[in-house]
């Protein structure tokens, strides 16, 4: 199997300006089902950042509203899709969807390795 691998900007939602950030992208990397590499830079001051506190990988809901990257994945041209969300905390949610906010489920998936550059927060992932 190939493997896939890309470097995307992304772009901030309109109605949440980015504030001190300059700017997101991700990193992916996909050696085949269930083996995704996806690496979230942020290019801001440390200072201008705020991580939440390390919590170690545990399911979470809302973390929309706080501090997550997002992934959303679709398959082929169906309105169904998933939507994956991943804290520096080491939080995270997974959740399908059978329609545009519509549907909502959990997504039984395993616990996704979350790292981040925060030394305290990747000590905690370490443990686990």
């Amino acid at each position: 199997m190939e493997t896939y691998t890309a470097v995307l900007p992304l772009v901030p939602h309109p109605v949440m300006p980015p504030g001190a950030v300059n700017g997101v992208s991700v990193s992916i990397a996909w050696d085949g089902p269930g083996e995704w590499c996806l690496d979230y830079m942020v290019d801001a001051p440390p200072e201008a950042l705020r991580l939440p506190p390390a919590v170690g990988p545990v399911r979470a809901e809302g973390l929309w509203e706080r501090t997550c990257f997002e992934l959303f994945l679709r398959q082929g041209d169906g309105p169904g899709y998933c939507e994956f969300n991943f804290s520096p905390s080491g939080e995270w949610a997974a959740y399908r969807l059978d329609g545009y906010r519509a549907g909502l489920g959990h997504l039984e998936v395993p616990t996704p390795r979350i790292t981040s550059t925060d030394a305290a927060q990747t000590a905690l992932a370490m443990e686990e």
